[in-house]
Parts: structure tokens; C-alpha cells; sequence
């Protein structure tokens, strides 16, 4: 046991962070058992132990950009067999096939509208706000900051991509390529060029990560979104290679770290009127879920990507900031 302690706490010590410090990204330890969970756990063992009451901290946020701007996760060499068939799972299998693709909407986004509904803005919008106008984590900036977003992306429909057979003048894809998984990037860019007209657009708005991976962080595809996976700029561009031409490509991720935030304030205040239907143990995981994600964009590690495709490329090009204006 005292080696598990001394391991993980150098660890720690090694971002700056320290166990049961003063400051608001240092964790306080509940149960000495944490560190023994954490090694074999990983990411999983970590994000239990706190769902299970075994760790505190102030600001979670913070700690999860400590970790990542210090590259922890480089750092723990610990061989984890269930890490390792979850990630073979990944690479042999097709977690997002047809069959499985109504996993994530029943275990996630079917969660409950009543939870929903206090958290997110007016317009029930579950995607990155646009923070234009500086940052705050009042309800009528995080409104105004989701608006602001879907008029740069236009009106969508939901539809499942593998049974599109229809032309469409332009089409949009918001937080659906996460879901898409990367033996199926070529195929779903595919059904995109099939569909679109000539002469239309293909805006494709995507959360991703810096580098290529083949599974998604075990805890999170535990307990929050089952077989999703973040794509690389390399995965991306390799799917629509010889189907599209790049207009644009923008990065808004430093905005997701306020939204998530505002999100998680929300979430905290409407909490009371929640706890008959989500106790105690789903409280802390949705707190995690929501700062530990903020943490992630806030480091960098994480961004959000909105890409404008054509089939042929636009005489003249395309101005991001033109369209932004006329929205």
C-alpha cells in the first residue's frame, strides 16, 4: 500500500498537484484505497474512486488542466489487462455499427429532459456556446453565447447517415461524427458527397483531439458516452480525401471550456430540484463528467472543430467571416 501511495503521489507532485494540499486543484484523499485503484484503474479507477466518495476536490477543472498540461497520462506506464481488452475491443470490433449506434441516445441524451432542461440554455441547445463577447456563466450569456452558435451553423436535421439517399442543397452535421467511429469515417464522408448537390455545402462541426486513437477514455465510455470516439485532424482529413475540398477549417475549442462550466453551474443550482431522480453517486458523476471536460479544453488537449466542405471547391473561396456576418 505504501507504494501505491508513494507512486501515485509522486506522480502528482510531478504536475503540481499535492495530496490533501491547500490549494483549490490539490485533492483531498478519503480512503487509502485510492491509490492501489487508481494504478490498476487508470482513468476508469479514477473517475470511480471519485464517484464513490474516496477523493475531493475544490476545482476539478483545474485539476484535470494541471494533469493535462503536465502530460500525466504519458507518465503512468501501470499495465492495466481490462485497458488493454478495451482497447483490442476497439481495434477488432465495430463498436459503432448500425446495430449499435441507438446505444449512446438511450444511455446519454435519453437521460431525462427534466435534467436537461435546467442545465443547458433556452433553446435545449447541447452544443459549444460562441463567447464572442468575453466570458461569464450567467443564463442570459450562455443563451445568448448558444444562439450566437447555431447561427453560424444553420438549421439541422437528424438523421441516421447510412440510410441517406436523398440530394440536399447543403448538409450539417453537429456533434454526430463523435459517434461515428474511425472504421467508419470513410463511409460516412462517403454518404455526404453521395448526397450533396453540386454545388452545396457540407459543414461538418466535430469535437477532436490533437492525436490519432483507435477507443475512447474507458470511464468515459462507461458512463457517459458508449462507443464514441473524438477523431485527430489526420483521421478527418484522410476520410474526405478525393471526395472534398477543405473552404474552412475553425477552431472554436477555447469556448467549450466556458460552456462547460456554465453548464456545471447550472447543473449545481437546479441540483436540489433533481436529487428524487438522480442521487447522490450520479450527482458526482456528472459534475466530473462536465469540469473534468472543461479541464480538457482549457489544456488544450481537446478542441472543437467546425469544417465547411465542397464537392468541387468554390470559385473565389469561402469567407468564414462573410457568413458570419450575414447570420
Amino acid at each position: 500500500m505504501a507504494d501505491f501511495k508513494k507512486t501515485v503521489t509522486d506522480l502528482l507532485e510531478s504536475v503540481d498537484i499535492q495530496v490533501n494540499g491547500s490549494r483549490p486543484f490539490d485533492i483531498q484523499v478519503h480512503n487509502e484505497l485510492f491509490y492501489s485503484r487508481v494504478l490498476s484503474g487508470k482513468s476508469l479507477g479514477l473517475g470511480e474512486s471519485y464517484m464513490d466518495g474516496w477523493w475531493d476536490c475544490e476545482s476539478l477543472d483545474q485539476f484535470c488542466y494541471q494533469m493535462l498540461r503536465g502530460r500525466i497520462d504519458k507518465q503512468v506506464k501501470v499495465k492495466n489487462p481490462a485497458f488493454l481488452a478495451h482497447v483490442l475491443k476497439a481495434y477488432f470490433l465495430n463498436a459503432q455499427s448500425k446495430k449499435r449506434a441507438y446505444i449512446v441516445g438511450e444511455e446519454h441524451y435519453d437521460t431525462g429532459n427534466d435534467l436537461f432542461s435546467l442545465m443547458l440554455d433556452q433553446g435545449m441547445n447541447y452544443s459549444c456556446g460562441y463567447w464572442e463577447h468575453g466570458v461569464t456563466v450567467s443564463k442570459e450569456q450562455m443563451d445568448y453565447a448558444e444562439r450566437s452558435c447555431i447561427g453560424l451553423e444553420t438549421k439541422f436535421e437528424l438523421k441516421d447517415y447510412r440510410e441517406l439517399n436523398t440530394k440536399y442543397d447543403a448538409i450539417v452535421s453537429i456533434g454526430m461524427f463523435e459517434h461515428v467511429g474511425y472504421k467508419n469515417y470513410r463511409n460516412y464522408m462517403q454518404v455526404a458527397q453521395r448526397c450533396l448537390e453540386g454545388e452545396g455545402l457540407f459543414l461538418l462541426h466535430t469535437i477532436g483531439r490533437n492525436t490519432p486513437s483507435r477507443s475512447t477514455d474507458p470511464w468515459t465510455n462507461k458512463y457517459i458516452f458508449p462507443n464514441g470516439m473524438i477523431p485527430s485532424p489526420a483521421q478527418i482529413s484522410k476520410s474526405l480525401q478525393g471526395l472534398f475540398v477543405v473552404e474552412d477549417w475553425h477552431n472554436f475549442g477555447q469556448y467549450y471550456d466556458p460552456t462547460l462550466m456554465a453548464w456545471n453551474e447550472n447543473f449545481q443550482k437546479n441540483y436540489e430540484s433533481l436529487k428524487d431522480k438522480y442521487d447522490q453517486r450520479f450527482k458526482r458523476m456528472w459534475e466530473y463528467y462536465l469540469l473534468m471536460c472543461a479541464g480538457t479544453f482549457r489544456a488544450r488537449r481537446n478542441q472543437l472543430w467546425q469544417l465547411v466542405l465542397s464537392k468541387k471547391g468554390l470559385m473565389g473561396g469561402y469567407s468564414y467571416q462573410d457568413n458570419h456576418r450575414s447570420n
